[in-house]
């Protein structure tokens, strides 16, 4: 179960959050690209 736990720790820290960064935008691009069918994000954020 333990296959690339150590690997995973090697990696540079900015990569990781360079990774988690590109994913939130690419969710943040893909909810606006949504139609405007949905409620408007000003009733999301309230």
């Amino acid at each position: 179960p333990r296959r690339g736990g150590r690997r995973l720790w090697q990696w540079p820290f900015k990569e990781f959050i360079n990774m988690i960064r590109r994913a939130a935008w690419t969710a943040l691009a893909t909810r606006r690209a949504v139609p405007a069918n949905r409620p408007p994000d000003d009733r999301f954020h309230r």
